[in-house]
């Protein structure tokens, strides 16, 4: 629940550019994203 509330408040634009961001050099300043999810069926 508290991921949920983290990203309602997040600025979706900013967070598009902070992603697509790179050094001068041109190598990404967040190199890789980790994706999880966690299935509770039973």
């Amino acid at each position: 629940m508290a991921n949920m509330a983290w990203n309602s408040s997040m600025n979706a634009m900013k967070v598009r550019e902070m992603l697509a961001d790179k050094h001068p050099n041109g190598e990404y300043k967040i190199p890789f994203l980790v994706g999880a999810t966690r299935s509770s069926r039973r």
